[in-house]
């Protein structure tokens, strides 16, 4: 009985470990808009990143990122002798960072108004603030406020900048454009004016700092000179960094001879306090570097506009991408049995070369999203990227990359090098249809494939240069071409066409079989072998779904294999090649239920996006049952495809019947579309978006939902990119 017992443990030992592994989490690639990062001086292995994409922190020395606060700021301080309290331009706390507060500041409407803030070094109860063309001064941690300084705006002095002495704490400076600094010896009662510059030229870049050993030591830094005072304020010396601008200055905590300086084009440092320089980092990157904090183990944390957090624990010779926001992709392909990933979204293309662990930022483009990637199957170092208003090529993987002809394929969103001749390239834009036959030299705009309808979508034959397919996502209209794309005809035969919103979703060649192909339209799925030119239906479900998978993937080491995902976290599968389906999202953790993309590797394993992040693994399909389950909760899915043109789908998910509105907004916040769909049955739903003649840019969706008696509520907003 023991060892039955003992056999039956071990049985249920190894299926626990085997189903809990299914998944693996993906650190990174990341992005985020970082604008600050601070040190705790009492916790020397704390540290906090703040910018317009929320607050992150570090326990452990930089290493590793938790999401504290998701409210925008682009200033932030923390308090010296407690550094439990923290106060940024749009809230505070007191624990350090656990729970925030909002926090309103005297003639502020918006975090904008709020030029600086800094906490007292010796009382966390006193901050200053400079908002609305005034210093104030709290000593109750925000509740309320005193005028110090009503002076501080007025030309000349115009004042953006203010710093605190560490020692004495009752030491002020605050500084602005046009050449000036104003000094307080006593907490703000009287004020003092010098001039650190004799030019009033106006800079978009501009910092300020003090000494935190002695407080007649500070630095200005504006536009390329940075000014320096070892006696106050009343004489000043400068240094120019020729061709780039100033974005920081810090000071190292353990010894203020080391100053550091962040500059559009990389970092300098300084060990004399300043009197000379070195540049040891220079910045290959598209975006500056905005803020530079030393921790007490000798790392340096680096902040990006738009790339995260970056650490370095080689003195900041070299950096890697650490934190921020895991990088939600627009795409993503592979190489090597999936060694190599590469992934692209509005940040640009990152590459893995081991999996997943390590990313490196390829490509910086910072004019638009990246739309479409090839991988030449002739030679896989040679890749061709399509964007908004350029394109690329590489012919060493992503270590170095050459401009092409831009005009011919501006706005690429599909990309595609015959397998059977990879000198043959189609793309898709807003044009068109566009192909080249001379491996990207030259490109020909080929005739409409769908008159009246944008055609976004292609295919090319695995075995036939000429072979084209053509499908919109916003119409039922499936086209072929036997001749490059000269001439297109109807090829939809056998496919029932369902409601009116339903488009197809997904057409893939079997990866085993080139004379094969697989329709997912709505929820069903269709197959045609040819030399047949009518599509066969070979799965639909039983009961009619409450939602619609989006993506078919083909596992390309066993075509019998396939898969797709409902936004909600449902990953479906099939192992008989799509007569039958399964829940496949087994085992994947709670924060990662919100899927958004879906890949499969060439070694089969699946890639999910989700909001939380990446997450890999072999799925495993089992019971079907969980596709005709109602949701559990209230959710507003990710809009598919994202980014679009012109249409999209909004889908959001009720648990119960409710009233709800989904209404559309600019970045301005001004409404361009409500959608009042009144009381909605419990399931899944469904809104079509058109973005036409709206220009391109990012939009705000949001819901708001209530039961019908009126006892539960939910709100929620998410992104989405229109682009043309």
């Amino acid at each position: 009985m023991k060892n039955l017992c003992y056999l039956a443990f071990l049985l249920f030992f190894f299926t626990y470990t085997l189903h809990s592994q299914t998944w693996k989490t993906i650190s990174g690639p990341w992005d985020g808009d970082v604008t600050n990062i601070l040190s705790d001086y009492n916790n020397p292995a704390t540290a906090y990143a703040g910018g317009y994409d929320g607050i992150w922190k570090s326990s452990d020395n930089g290493l590793t990122w938790v999401v504290v606060s998701a409210s925008r700021t682009s200033l932030i301080s923390m308090g010296v002798n407690n550094s439990s309290y923290l106060i940024t331009d749009a809230e505070k706390s007191t624990d350090g960072g656990n729970y925030w507060t909002p926090i309103t500041y005297p003639g502020a409407v918006s975090y904008y108004d709020v030029d600086d803030i800094a906490i007292d070094p010796t009382n966390a109860l006193n901050v200053y603030a400079l908002s609305n063309d005034t210093l104030r001064r709290s000593t109750n941690f925000g509740q309320s406020w005193a005028t110090v300084d009503d002076s501080i705006s007025v030309y000349p002095y115009s004042c953006t900048r203010i710093a605190l002495s560490k020692a004495p704490s009752t030491v002020i400076y605050s500084a602005g454009y046009y050449g000036y600094i104003r000094k307080s010896t006593n907490s703000g009662t009287t004020w003092s004016s010098y001039r650190y510059s004799q030019t009033t030229d106006y800079s978009s870049s501009f910092c300020l700092t003090v000494d935190p050993a002695n407080s007649n030591i500070v630095f200005v830094g504006r536009g390329d000179s940075l000014y320096k005072t070892t006696n106050g304020g009343v004489n000043w010396s400068v240094i120019a960094f020729a061709k780039t601008e100033i974005q920081k200055i810090a000071f190292d905590k353990s010894n203020s001879n080391n100053v550091y300086v962040t500059l559009t084009n990389g970092i300098s440092k300084s060990t004399n306090g300043g009197s000379a320089w070195t540049n040891i980092y220079t910045n290959s990157a598209f975006e500056k570097i905005k803020t530079i904090v030393t921790l007490s183990n000798g790392s340096v944390l680096t902040g990006y506009y738009g790339q995260g957090i970056f650490l370095s624990t080689d003195g900041a010779k070299t950096f890697r991408s650490i934190g921020g926001n895991q990088i939600i992709p627009y795409g993503m392909q592979f190489q090597n049995l999936d060694n190599t990933l590469i992934l692209w979204n509005s940040s640009g293309i990152y590459v893995s070369s081991n999996g997943g662990s390590n990313w490196k930022l390829s490509l910086a483009d910072g004019s638009s999203s990246k739309l479409g990637l090839s991988i030449n199957p002739a030679n896989t170092s040679n890749w061709l990227v399509g964007t908004y208003g350029n394109l690329y090529s590489t012919i060493n993987a992503g270590l170095t990359w050459s401009p092409g002809d831009v005009a011919a394929i501006d706005g690429a969103t599909d990309i595609i090098h015959s397998k059977a001749n990879s000198n043959y390239i189609v793309a898709s834009n807003s044009d068109g249809i566009v192909r080249s036959t001379n491996g990207g030299t030259s490109w020909k705009l080929l005739s409409p494939p769908i008159p009246g309808v944008s055609a976004k979508h292609i295919l090319l034959s695995p075995t036939d240069p000429n072979g084209l397919l053509a499908f919109a996502n916003s119409y039922v209209a499936i086209v072929k071409s036997d001749d490059g794309g000269i001439g297109w005809y109807s090829f939809q035969e056998g496919i029932t066409i369902p409601e009116s919103g339903v488009s197809p979703s997904d057409i893939v060649f079997d990866p085993k079989n080139s004379n094969t192909l697989y329709l997912l339209l709505g929820s069903s799925v269709y197959s045609l072998s040819f030399p047949s030119t009518t599509w066969l239906k070979i799965y639909e479900p039983t009961e009619p779904l409450f939602r619609y998978p989006r993506e078919l993937l083909m596992d390309p080491a066993n075509s019998s294999k396939m898969y797709s995902y409902y936004g909600e976290g449902i990953l479906i599968g099939s192992t008989n090649g799509g007569s039958s389906w399964g829940n496949a999202s087994s085992g994947l953790p709670d924060e990662y239920k919100t899927i958004t993309r879906a890949f499969i590797g060439s070694s089969g394993k699946v890639f999910l996006a989700t909001e939380a992040g990446l997450v890999s693994g072999f799925p495993t399909v089992s019971s079907v049952k969980n596709n005709h389950e109602l949701p559990n909760t209230t959710a507003l899915l990710q809009n598919f495809p994202n980014p679009f043109n012109p249409t999209t789908i909004i889908q959001y998910s009720l648990p119960y019947e409710s009233n709800v509105v989904v209404a559309v907004y600019n970045t301005l916040g001004e409404n361009v579309k409500t959608f009042n769909e009144q009381a909605k049955e419990a399931g899944s739903h469904n809104i079509n978006f058109s973005g036409e003649g709206f220009p391109s840019g990012v939009y705000i969706y949001s819901i708001d939902a209530v039961s019908l008696d009126g006892k539960q509520t939910f709100r929620a907003t998410k992104k989405m990119l229109l682009l043309r």
